[in-house]
């Protein structure tokens, strides 16, 4: 298995990100102007970004 080598800041970064997309999740659901769709598309966003900096982090921090 590789080991992980980064600073936790990058981790929390990722963290806080998927935090705040679940939060914009609930507040939007009920609002009449944004929703579901705006709902939906933020998160697919958020999902994609995390993807994309997982990706980075195992690229420039992982070691075997």
């Amino acid at each position: 298995m590789k080991k992980l080598n980064c600073n936790a800041h990058y981790i929390e970064a990722i963290i806080e990100a998927l935090e705040d997309a679940v939060s914009v999740n609930y507040c939007t659901i009920e609002d009449p102007k944004l929703g579901y769709p705006y709902a939906a598309g933020y998160s697919r966003e958020a999902m994609k970004t995390t993807v994309s900096n997982l990706k980075t982090l195992l690229k420039d921090f992982c070691h075997e």
